[in-house]
């Protein structure tokens, strides 16, 4: 006697020529591209008290904006490349300005910005070293940043009960 033949139903072949077709086009799991940016802006007004003998105070009308820029790359798998850069700026005013500067909040056409470069490697979805470049001038005198770092997660998960 014959086994009989199985046949693969016509639904489950076009199903499947459409996740070929679908991987040929571009797999998200192999390379793929991320954008994100976010802008921030504060206004506010008041007065600054500053508690010394005698006190001293000052107006204030102070604005505030900043925004970040990034873009991650992931040119094969496994391994990702980023850049990001991020800048505030502040317009800020008081009738007394050594009473402001007094408080910190005296800009002084200081505009603190941070450029950052990044490449990492994931061994799994459960570990990634990176290594990373900042260029910081947020402060008087820039500030060059070098990083290393190894992120894992350990524990009960999605895939597993323990």
């Amino acid at each position: 006697m014959r086994s009989p033949t199985r046949v693969m139903p016509e639904r489950f072949k076009n199903e499947i020529r459409s996740k070929v077709q679908e991987a040929q086009a571009g797999n998200a799991t192999r390379t793929n591209f991320k954008f994100q940016a976010e802008y921030f802006l504060r206004d506010e007004e008041g007065l600054i008290s500053i508690a010394e003998d005698p006190i001293e105070e000052t107006s204030y009308d102070g604005e505030q904006d900043g925004w970040y820029a990034q873009a991650i790359y992931q040119f094969m798998p496994r391994w990702r490349a980023g850049l990001r850069y991020d800048r505030l700026t502040a317009d800020n005013s008081g009738s007394d300005a050594d009473v402001l500067a007094e408080a910190g909040l005296d800009a002084a056409g200081h505009d603190p910005n941070r450029y950052g470069l990044m490449f990492d490697y994931s061994r799994s979805e459960f570990s990634r070293i990176r290594v990373q470049y900042n260029r910081d001038e947020s402060q008087t005198d820039a500030d060059d940043q070098w990083y290393l770092q190894y992120v894992m997660s350990l524990g009960a998960h999605g895939s597993h009960q323990y």
